[in-house]
């Protein structure tokens, strides 16, 4: 036994099983200096964390249960998801310089770790935590019974989950360029129970399946800045939304990951870019993270609408929206 794990045995994670299962897989292939980080973020990280507001026991609790969601949809052992975590680790350290899309698809997209990587920042990012929180509110928000959602490069499909979950009157469809993000996705969905509520595809996000004005939210959280053509994208959401409809995006400011083709330098140049696209940007909230934990160090959390928004804006939904995929997108 490394003496990380048996420390990590005796603090509070001894608490959270399949958390301390994934740290113990985790410290068997990392190097010691990343081991002395776990330790930190475990340890000291947690308590500072702690002292800044962050609800670090409903932190782990939360993480618990995404551990159990990640084994279930991935269909991997605890190991096995230590190995694809360290591959996400790799990447993310060996550079920063922008990939060209193609290549990063093939190397990054594509591969099984990145779905994986994802859903597992929804436990150990407050950050992600927070977009999520931000996204929930926004589709509660319409007040609608029922409702059609699109959660736009949609990755492992927590988002599109949580959303189903909390409406369960709505219809809910996943995009995404990654055909191992697809799968994941569709086995996530069915593990949470919303497999029949919800359409999760492999597509573009600048040439997006859905009909013309059908859907009353969409969601485009951290992949604007992946997209190359991030107008046509942007004009795509405008399009496919109802009168009234509305977009809930959230993206970094000046990053610096080589997955990441646009850098939005500041508030004002997103909100004239989707001003330009033809949405109305309702609120725009910039967030500095304190406790990064390899994210990006500063969040935009847009709301925009379509304009002309009349009292009969955004209506239920009687019928599902019947969507037209392209045969490239057909995943077994």
């Amino acid at each position: 036994m490394r003496f990380e794990t048996a420390i990590l045995r005796k603090t509070h994670l001894r608490r959270y099983r399949l958390c301390l299962a994934m740290l113990e897989a985790y410290t068997e292939l990392a190097p010691w200096w990343e081991r002395l980080a776990l330790l930190g973020y475990c340890g000291l990280g947690s308590w500072v964390a702690g002292h800044l507001g962050v609800d670090t026991p409903g932190m782990w609790r939360k993480g618990e249960r995404i551990m159990q969601d990640i084994l279930a949809a991935s269909g991997r052992s605890m190991p096995e998801i230590a190995a694809l975590l360290r591959q996400l680790v790799q990447m993310r350290l060996n550079g920063s310089q922008a990939l060209p899309f193609d290549e990063a698809k093939a190397e990054i997209y594509d591969q099984f770790y990145y779905p994986v990587g994802a859903h597992i920042t929804f436990a150990l990012q407050p950050s992600a935590i927070a977009r999520l929180g931000f996204v929930l509110q926004a589709v509660a928000d319409t007040g609608l019974e029922q409702g059609a959602v699109a959660d736009l490069g949609c990755g492992p499909g927590v988002m599109l989950a949580e959303i189903l979950l909390s409406q369960p009157g709505w219809q809910g469809f996943g995009l995404d360029i990654s055909r191992t993000s697809v799968r994941y996705a569709r086995r996530l969905a069915a593990h949470k129970g919303v497999a029949d509520r919800a359409e999760i595809a492999e597509g573009d996000v600048a040439r997006l399946p859905y009909p013309t004005a059908s859907l009353d939210v969409v969601v485009a959280s951290e992949v604007l800045e992946h997209v190359p053509d991030l107008p046509g994208a942007l004009r795509e959401i405008r399009r496919v939304l109802r009168p009234g409809g509305r977009a809930a995006i959230t993206l970094p400011l000046e990053t610096h990951v080589a997955t990441h083709i646009h850098s939005v330098e500041s508030r004002e140049a997103a909100i004239w870019r989707l001003e330009t696209a033809g949405l109305a940007v309702l609120s725009c909230e910039e967030r500095h993270e304190r406790l990064r934990y390899g994210d990006d160090p500063v969040h935009l959390f847009l709301l925009a609408e379509t304009p002309a928004a009349r009292q009969d804006a955004l209506p239920v939904i009687a019928t599902r929206v019947t969507v037209h995929y392209p045969d490239t997108a057909a995943i077994s």
